[in-house]
């Protein structure tokens, strides 16, 4: 934003920018945190009913994955992932962006990044796709792939905000 507007670019007002609209922020936050806490419940939920038995421990449990022995299990416990991944995606594709630069409340711009989302499918999904691939090639370098390709994948956001919502009309 500040290069869109010709500032000067540096990094310490940066770091501060989620001070202008912390509350939101925290919002969607803690919308995100029970996303996660509903998805560890439906996590353990498969496991129940997959594993009445004993659970399998770690190592069983990677041992299945590498063999595709229980398929079923990996089926309903990815999908089921797929959905909550797919729903986070949803909320918060263009959310902190649109809270950044609008100092939008939390939820208009989870509704308004659920609209994006289903006004440009194809493209957002390709997005996802590729911030999932980014993530898994930053984990495999050791996490030190993650200093490199976060700030893009913030920037491209960025970018890809600033194509899908509206500008204001000044």
């Amino acid at each position: 934003r500040r290069r869109e507007r010709g500032e000067a670019c540096a990094l310490a007002p940066t770091l501060t920018v989620w001070r202008r609209n912390a509350g939101n922020i925290a919002v969607f936050a803690a919308v995100l945190t029970v996303i996660f806490l509903i998805w560890a419940r439906a996590s353990l939920v498969v496991f129940a009913i997959f594993y009445t038995k004993e659970m399998p421990n770690l190592t069983g449990f990677l041992t299945q994955v590498v063999s595709l022995e229980n398929l079923e299990f990996l089926l309903v416990y990815f999908g089921v992932g797929f959905v909550f991944a797919l729903l986070v995606f949803a909320v918060s594709v263009v959310s902190i962006p649109l809270m950044l630069d609008r100092n939008q409340d939390a939820i208009t711009s989870m509704l308004a990044s659920i609209r994006a989302l289903a006004e440009n499918p194809a493209p957002l999904l390709v997005w996802a796709a590729l911030i999932v691939g980014l993530t898994l090639l930053g984990f495999m370098s050791f996490h030190i792939g993650l200093a490199v390709l976060m700030p893009l994948v913030g920037h491209a956001t960025w970018h890809a905000y600033r194509d899908i919502v509206e500008p204001l009309k000044t």
